[in-house]
């Protein structure tokens, strides 16, 4: 996600030998992500992660969310999430949803209530790249 929602103006392309490549995408299928890591505080494993706390380390939390970085013009997005997940709540997918229709960018939320966390390519995903990829 962070890969299809940041642009180079965002600082976070790294500083290697690639840079002369673009880093942009085309589409983005994101099964049960995490989109918010500040709301999405699953202790100890993201602070371990982010190396601190989210009250010690909020600025990194919020840098390495993509939700952060929804902009009008990215690249199209499917979200296909359990309504049953227990590791990565619903609720991120629908703020993600939310946030993307605010300004304007093309997102594709399906929830599904029998699913729990999610890493089912199914029939939603090959129509969405391949309309998205045409």
């Amino acid at each position: 996600m962070l890969l299809a929602l940041t642009v180079p103006a965002d600082g976070l392309e790294g500083d290697d030998n690639y840079l002369q490549y673009s880093s942009s995408v085309q589409a983005v299928v994101n099964l049960s992500g995490v989109t918010d890591l500040v709301s999405w505080n699953r202790e100890p494993f993201v602070s371990a992660y982010m190396g601190g706390s989210l009250q010690a380390k909020r600025g990194q939390y919020v840098r390495a969310s993509p939700i952060t970085y929804v902009k009008p013009g990215m690249a199209p997005v499917l979200t296909i999430h359990g309504e049953r997940d227990m590791i990565v709540p619903p609720e991120q997918a629908r703020t993600l949803d939310a946030r993307m229709k605010e300004v304007g960018a093309s997102h594709t939320l399906i929830i599904k209530s029998d699913l729990r966390h999610n890493d089912e390519i199914d029939q939603n995903v090959w129509d969405f790249l391949a309309k998205a990829l045409e």
